[in-house]
């Protein structure tokens, strides 16, 4: 038994479907055709042969489309081309003369000469026209104390009572053209402008398809002002247009339009065109300049949220902001960025370069800068980022641009030059409270690379315990590669001075010390307010000395420094300098072991052959140079030198004593020298004797114990050589005075050895004390013209400043043996 197929009957009913479907399809198309066809021939055979019988009602159309009375002096339509067709035949166009609009209190605000009109069937359909085309208009436009727009009288800005329906007919347009117009734009929210700016020759093109918006508007200045310029935008509305505030009317038609605006002006001057652009909520007043600017914004919801600008301007003054310098440039090339949200705002340049009026010059690089603001449990953020950026010209102009007093004065005391050739910095706080003032509190991380870098150095401006000597101030460098990493928990760099200096105020006389060569890696950590800081393995190559150092330092402990403070801090040093000038020797001693000492090892040390010096400090250095005794504390600076040319009593000693004669000075000295604290030492000295060539110095020592007011200068020294000569030393000194003259006329030959003790006050060398004595084995001596000649004469002559005694002396006079003793 056979059953009817499923299958052919579901095909049957898919046939039958697909035939019903296409046969509606195909009436619909004719339908439209159909409809097509009417509009067409009602609009060529019936609207536009009659268009001048419809003029009242296209009155009431446009009055009522635009919101203001319309009337129209003449009507006609053509529906074949003409020379002044811009669409085709098929589109008839419709001339309008004499188009007067009129302002709500009934005066005539514009005359229009001619409005082409273009209408095609698809218009119809949605009662509209395809393109508005207005020739030669003069238009007043005008922004009110109020902040409304008005052309020609009539607000467009959506602000008055006719609810925008002015601006919104603009917009609703598909196509409006102003071709060959005038513009007189007065803004009267910029009392400082210079009367209406007429433009001439505009041309404006506003196209508007569905959601997209596209306008342009060329027109030429007044020649003054520059070349003829461009603007253009390109806007795009949401899906769904609402009133953030449905109950309150929309002041703009463009309130949440978003996209793209474009300005260019191929020659401006800026100076005039400020007056006509508001710059005062960024505290910006452009004083001159001019040249070629470009410039893009983006919109987001009808406001402004990022603009770019390209300058290649010349002359150009400006002041940025009202308690700042005026910012002089004599040209200024590159592209500048701005962009900012609730989220927070962003900052760039790239290849942005300008030249001082000065002679500074910033020869282009990239700079990003971003500030995140805080929102919900997100903290507030920023990040930096620099490429090519002159460090000298950002100091030259400092003081011109915004950025606050503490950054101009920090600035302004270190004067920075060099370049940084890359530059990454981040920071983000430590919870969403925190603002971005508060950079010091939040977690870090910078790195980065400067070439050529020059810092400047700055005094503390505080005084030591006693008062005598200031505390360290701030270091300074000049010819520095810095590479550089670092985090709020510390970091790290590379240092390189070559062919430089290095600065350290406070601490040297001089703080200026030229390096041909200094290299050294930083490390620092910090640990709340603890600080520590060590540069290891620190070369040092210059024209005073070479050398290798190794320095740490580290805050002090508040509870037990006597500074009750953290700074100046504890500081460790130890260096070894293996080629030093000798006389130079006062120039690396640091201020707190007193100018007196210095002075003394400036004026003493005349003449020096190459000299070992070695440093060891460590401890607070608010006791410096009286350091404490103990393990971990020492003030210790000792040197071995050799052929020296020393003057142990400088002349300057010696300033104010009439009459007093120089103390011989040693030649070709070598020996030991050592600051220990507030003792300092020569010992293991052996030279000559200036004058007395042929004396030698052996075992000499000089020192003072107690660096103060109170110095005393102990000289103790053996010398052996011709008696003549150590005799014409005592005569020709001021050993003759502290004698009486006792030796003044006495002679001597043949050898002798000299002991002599000095102890000189510095402050007062009048009450100076002496003591020696002199072994002469066999010589010639006549002590008084008038007294016999002592011949082959042995014994020991003992003196002081209070006479001299004479012991187990035996000599021949008159042909005898006479032993003799005594003094005077």
């Amino acid at each position: 038994m056979n059953q009817s197929p499923a299958p052919i009957a579901t095909a049957t009913r898919t046939l039958r479907i697909l035939s019903v479907t296409t046969r509606l399809l195909l009436w619909v198309v004719l339908a439209a055709w159909g409809l097509f066809a009417l509009s067409w021939g009602a609009l060529h055979l019936w609207i536009v042969p009659r268009i001048g019988e419809w003029r009242p009602d296209i009155e009431r159309w446009v009055s009522a489309g635009v919101g203001i009375p319309v009337r129209i002096g003449e009507l006609r339509a053509e529906s074949t081309p003409g020379e002044k067709r811009l669409l085709p035949a098929l589109v008839p166009v419709i001339e309008l003369r004499d188009v007067r609009l009129f302002d709500p209190r009934g005066q005539e605000a514009l005359l229009l000469p001619q409005v082409s009109v273009a209408v095609s069937v698809t218009s119809l359909w949605r009662l509209g026209v395809d393109q508005v085309v207005i020739d030669a208009p003069v238009l007043d436009l005008r922004r009110t104390a109020q902040g409304r727009l008005e052309v020609a009288g009539l607000d467009i800005s959506g602000s008055s009572g006719d609810d925008g329906r002015a601006a919104d007919w603009v917009f609703d347009q598909p196509e409006l053209v102003i071709r060959r117009g005038t513009v007189r734009w007065t803004d009267e929210l910029r009392p400082d402008a210079e009367g209406p700016l007429a433009l001439a020759a505009l041309d404006l093109v506003v196209r508007n398809r569905g959601r997209q918006h596209e306008m342009r508007l060329d027109a030429t200045p007044p020649p003054e002002w520059g070349q003829r310029f461009s603007l253009r935008a390109r806007l795009r509305q949401p899906l769904l247009d609402l009133v953030p505030d449905p109950g309150v009317p929309s002041t703009r038609p463009w309130h949440n339009w978003s996209g793209e605006l474009y300005a260019e002006f191929p020659r401006v001057d800026v100076q005039r065109l400020r007056r006509h652009v508001d710059l005062s909520e960024w505290n910006i007043e452009v004083l001159g300049g001019q040249g070629r600017v470009q410039a893009w914004a983006d919109v987001q919801r009808g406001e402004v949220a990022a603009a770019t600008a390209d300058l290649d301007l010349q002359d150009l003054r400006t002041r940025l902001g009202a308690e700042l310098p005026e910012l002089d440039l004599v040209s200024l090339q590159g592209r500048l960025g701005a962009h900012w949200n609730a989220d927070g705002f962003g900052f760039s340049s790239d290849d942005l370069r300008f030249a001082t009026r000065d002679g500074h010059l910033w020869p282009g690089g990239v700079l990003r800068i971003g500030h995140a603001v805080p929102r919900g449990e997100r903290p507030a953020s920023a990040v930096l980022r620099a490429e090519s950026i002159d460090l000298g010209a950002l100091g030259a102009v400092a003081a011109s641009l915004p950025l606050g007093a503490p950054v101009h004065g920090w600035l302004g005391s270190l004067r920075p030059e060099g370049q940084v050739t890359d530059l990454d910095a981040t920071w983000q706080a430590d919870h969403p409270e925190a603002p971005l003032e508060a950079f010091g509190e939040g977690r870090f991380r910078a790195r980065g690379v400067v070439q050529a870098l020059s810092l400047q150095g700055a005094p503390s401006g505080r005084m030591s315990s006693t008062g005598r000597y200031p505390l360290p101030g701030r270091p300074g460098v000049a010819g520095a590669r810095v590479e550089f990493e670092l985090d709020q928990d510390g970091g790290r760099a590379e240092v390189l001075v070559t062919d430089g200096h290095v600065e350290l105020p406070d601490i040297f006389e001089d703080p200026l010390i030229p390096v041909r060569r200094l290299q050294t890696s930083a490390r620092w950590r910090l640990q709340g307010e603890h600080i520590e800081v060590d540069l290891d393995e620190v070369t040092l190559q210059s024209a005073d000395a070479d050398g290798t150092a190794r320095v740490r330092w580290q805050t002090a402990d508040p509870l037990t420094s006597l500074s009750a403070s953290r700074f100046p801090g504890v500081l460790d040093i130890e260096a070894k300098l293996s080629r030093a000038d000798g006389t130079r020797v006062h120039r690396y001693l640091p201020l707190s072991v007193g100018d007196d000492v210095r002075r003394y090892l400036r004026e003493a040390i005349r003449a020096a052959g190459p000299t070992e010096v070695s440093f060891r400090i460590q401890g607070d250095m608010w006791d410096m140079p009286a350091v404490p005794a103990g393990p971990d504390r020492a003030f210790r600076i000792g040197a071995r030198f050799r052929n020296v040319d020393f003057d142990y009593v400088p002349a300057y000693l010696q300033e104010g004593l009439e009459g007093a004669r120089p103390w011989p000075a040693l030649r070709q000295a070598t020996g030991e020298f050592l600051l220990d604290r507030q003792a300092l030492r020569v010992w293991n000295l052996s030279a000559t004797v200036d004058g007395a060539p042929d004396v030698k110095l052996g075992g000499a020592e000089v020192r003072i114990d107690e660096l103060n007011d109170d110095s005393v200068l102990q000289v103790v020294t053996r010398a052996e050589g011709p008696a003549a000569q150590m005799l014409a030393y005592v005569q020709g000194s001021p050993v003759n005075g502290l004698l009486n003259g006792a030796l003044a006329r006495a002679r001597m030959d043949g050898p002798a050895r000299l002991d002599l003790r000095l102890a000189l006050p510095l402050h007062e060398l009048n009450e100076a004390r002496i003591s020696g004595q002199v072994r002469f084995p066999g010589n010639d001596v006549l002590i008084q013209p008038s007294a016999p000649e002592l011949r082959q004469a042995s014994g020991l002559l003992e003196f002081s400043e209070a006479g001299f005694q004479v012991r187990e002396a035996r000599a021949m006079v008159y042909g005898g043996e006479l032993r003799f003793a005594g003094g005077l």
